[in-house]
């Protein structure tokens, strides 16, 4: 049997075509493990075996006879790496996907939104009258500034 990596932890025997090594499953948990056998199944054979919490046995066996199980293997071990970034990343992005999901559902909701008015005008303290717009402040002004005007156009006019 051939060593492949200095870990010593792969072993393959191309005569009887298949390659055995060992994952910790400290470093990959046994659903990673899970994830690239999976992902590997249309390529080769896995079979799985050994304690999850000391140390998960995996043996690959070739499909075809002209695969290569140093590949077959390399490629396993890429997925075990692609899949434990993968739920690295998940886990830290976690918050801000249920936030996202949570603001998408809240939007569907046009009560959500009166609710949410409602609660901002209660906030709100206006007792000296500072929070109007000018049209509602000098509405009636600009309204007698505005027929003033349209008399004056028309007394001009005659």
């Amino acid at each position: 049997m051939e060593k492949l990596n200095k870990l010593g932890n792969i072993e393959i025997d191309e005569d009887k075509g298949f390659a055995v090594f060992s994952v910790n499953p400290k470093i990959y948990p046994l659903e990673l493990v899970y994830s690239a056998a999976y992902i590997m199944i249309d390529k080769a054979f896995i079979i799985l075996d050994g304690d999850p919490k000391k140390e998960i046995l995996v043996e690959v066996r070739k499909k075809e006879k002209e695969q290569k199980l140093k590949e077959l293997v390399r490629e396993f071990n890429e997925e075990l790496l692609n899949y434990a970034t993968y739920k690295v990343q998940s886990e830290r992005n976690k918050d801000i996907r249920e936030m996202i999901l949570q603001r998408v559902l809240l939007t569907n909701d046009p009560n959500y939104f009166l609710a949410q008015q409602q609660a901002k005008e209660e906030e709100i303290d206006d007792s000296e009258g500072i929070m109007k717009t000018w049209e509602e402040t000098n509405h009636e002004e600009a309204k007698k500034d505005n027929e003033n005007s349209f008399n004056q156009k028309g007394k001009n006019e005659k």
